[in-house]
């Protein structure tokens, strides 16, 4: 293609018109949107306005979403306030005057009520005959206790109050009390502006710095600065700190009715007789109360009130006194220990320890004549270490058979008296079961069993545990008898008296040990005894009898052999013959004498068995003799 086909709107203007109004047809209204909307783009007060337009939804709903917008101003804020307070801290702080004012004030107002209600404890502790009487008329008046002490110890009125403007030093507006004469109110704001400038010029203090009171005598003026405008009162007497806060919310209260007016101020005060109302308000006074006569009829009730208050404070006390005596008798009383007396709404919860043998605590307050509606006992029970109480135990649990009395001495229970061995060896065994007993001792018990067996004199019986031992001695009938007798006896399981001696076996060994010592001499060669020795052949046959009756007592059988002896003189045959016939002779005077013929026996021993040995006359005469031997044969 060449270049006149390329470009025809060159060489042909009507075709080049032609296609230009071709494209307005097709794209006229679109090409227009799209110039403006570059013109906006390109004008930077047009897109700003538009900006403007949905900035503050914008600023909502990124808020809504999420932090990252206020994270991202917080720097931007931050330093736009660091700027401001830089420039020019008053516009700042006049711009946050109307809120920091209440939340000042709601902080004192917090405080102030702490400190009111320390001084209403203090005064509630104290006991001076004034607080009685401010209490007295708090409950006569109705008014708090901490309103009352107030009112009676502060007394002031605000006489003056003038508004002034602060730039220009121009009274705007002034009240007073309808009695008080007063010279020029503009002269007297005129003056308070000229001292606080020469105040502050003086001692060079910076321009925020402001007066705040001017005191002369009696008379006080507070002076409270706002943004535009400086509230000054004039105060007689000793004015109360919530004074102050009037100041600040009729301060507040004219800056926010008034504020366009303050600060285009050129002047002109007549605008501002509408906020008279504010400054009257500020006319605050708080005056003592006439002291006042009491009537008869009150001065007779409160006499009634207080004999019916001492009255009734002293049947408490006595009554008081009385419970505490009825518990220190009782926790004096064997076998209760009192832990713990408490008292709940008027009645009395005594706690402690009670020995069930000890006194009833119900019963010792109701023999003490006290109320039993207004105490309760809580007593745990334990076993007091007491002897009258152990010994009543002890007897409780042993149950002592008639006859027999206990008696304590030192945690040792002494059992006296008779009994049987059956109860001595159960008490044995329960005694140690009695608290307070560690041992019994029934050394002094004659045991009843024991007793029955009725030992002599010269036996002596002892039992340890199921062991009777006896010792001492006595006849064999007794020993034999209480052999069988023991068997009998409960809780006697053995018998013991291989120490006991038997005076009847002693005697039978005695009686055989007499005789074979006995010797009966006889006359040379004959079986005549030597007239002598009839003495000595009566006593043999004494004991022979007796040993005869020790026989049967014994169970023995005793046989007598009389054995005939003759000296050596003789012939063997002579002697032996001999020496039989004095066997015989013996045997004879035995038999006689009324001894059993089988008892007596005669052996002649001619001269075999000799008395003595030896040739000499005296050894040859004991042996013409006749001696006894003794032997014990079976009972058929």
């Amino acid at each position: 293609m060449d270049d006149d086909q390329k470009k025809p709107n060159e060489n042909n203007p009507l075709e080049g018109d032609r296609l230009e109004e071709l494209r307005h047809l097709l794209f006229g209204n679109e090409r227009e949107r799209l110039d403006h909307l570059q013109e906006r783009l390109e004008d930077p007060t047009k897109h700003a306005t538009d900006i403007s337009q949905v900035l503050p939804e914008a600023i909502v709903i990124g808020t809504r979403r999420d932090s990252k917008l206020a994270t991202a101003l917080m720097p931007t804020v931050e330093e736009i306030v660091r700027a401001s307070v830089k420039k020019d801290i008053r516009t700042f702080v006049d711009a946050l005057f109307p809120v920091i004012g209440p939340a000042i004030r709601k902080s004192i107002s917090e405080t102030f009520k702490q400190m009111i209600q320390s001084l209403n404890t203090a005064l509630d502790q104290s006991l001076s005959w004034q607080g009685l009487k401010w209490r007295l008329e708090s409950i006569r008046t109705g008014r708090p206790f901490a309103e009352v002490v107030l009112l009676n110890s502060l007394v002031y009125r605000v006489e003056q109050v003038f508004l002034i403007h602060r730039e220009t030093g121009l009274l705007l507006q002034h009240v007073k009390v309808e009695s008080e004469a007063f010279q020029d109110a503009d002269l007297v704001s005129s003056m308070l502006t000229a001292i606080e400038d020469f105040v502050r010029d003086s001692f060079q203090m910076e321009r925020h710095q402001s007066l705040e009171t001017i005191q002369m005598g009696d008379v006080t003026l507070w002076i409270d600065q706002g943004p535009s405008a400086v509230l000054a009162g004039a105060i007689r007497g000793n004015a109360p700190e919530e004074l102050r806060s009037i100041f600040h919310n009729t301060l507040e209260n004219i800056h926010l009715e008034k504020s366009e007016l303050l600060s285009s101020f050129e002047g002109d005060t007549a605008p501002f007789e509408s906020i008279r109302h504010h400054l009257e308000g500020c006319l605050q006074a708080g005056y003592r109360e006439k002291k006042r006569k009491f009537s008869p009829v009150f001065i007779l009730l409160t006499v009634v009130v207080a004999a019916a208050v001492i009255i009734w404070g002293t049947l408490t006390v006595q009554n008081r006194l009385q419970w505490k005596a009825v518990f220190q008798e009782l926790a004096a009383t064997q076998g209760i220990v009192i832990t713990a007396v408490e008292k709940k709404k008027g009645h009395y919860h005594v706690r402690g320890l009670r020995d069930p043998l000890a006194v009833d605590p119900i019963k010792f307050a109701a023999d003490a004549g006290m109320n039993l509606e207004k105490v309760t006992f809580h007593f745990e029970p334990y076993q007091a270490m007491i002897h009258d109480f152990t010994l009543k135990r002890a007897e409780s649990l042993l149950h002592p058979p008639r006859g027999v009395t206990l008696a304590l001495d030192d945690h040792t229970l002494v059992a006296k008296g008779e009994a049987p061995y059956s109860w001595i060896l159960e008490s044995q065994k329960l005694a140690n079961a009695v608290p307070g007993v560690f041992r019994l001792d029934t050394s002094r018990l004659k045991n009843s069993d024991l007793i029955g067996l009725d030992p002599p004199k010269s036996v002596s019986l002892n039992l340890d545990g199921d062991t009777l031992t006896a010792t001492g001695s006595a006849g064999h009938q007794w020993i034999f008898d209480t052999r069988q007798k023991v068997k009998g006896i409960a809780g006697v399981k053995q018998y013991d008296d291989t120490a006991l001696k038997d005076l009847d076996a002693e005697a039978f060994s005695s009686l055989i040990t007499a005789l074979e010592n006995e010797v009966i001499l006889f006359e040379f060669n004959t079986a005549d005894h030597i007239s002598a020795q009839a003495e000595t052949i009566n006593r043999i046959l004494k004991r022979i009898v007796l040993l005869a009756d020790l026989g049967q007592v014994l169970g023995k059988n005793p046989v007598v052999t009389v054995a005939g002896h003759t000296d050596s003189s003789g012939s063997k045959k002579r002697n032996l013959e001999l020496s039989q016939q004095r066997a015989n002779q013996v045997r004879s005077w035995l038999v006689a004498g009324g001894l059993e013929p089988k008892m007596i026996e005669a052996v002649g021993m001619g001269a075999t068995n000799p008395v003595r040995e030896g040739d000499r006359e005296a050894d040859q005469l004991w042996n013409r003799s006749a001696t006894l031997t003794v032997s014990i044969k079976p009972i058929k």
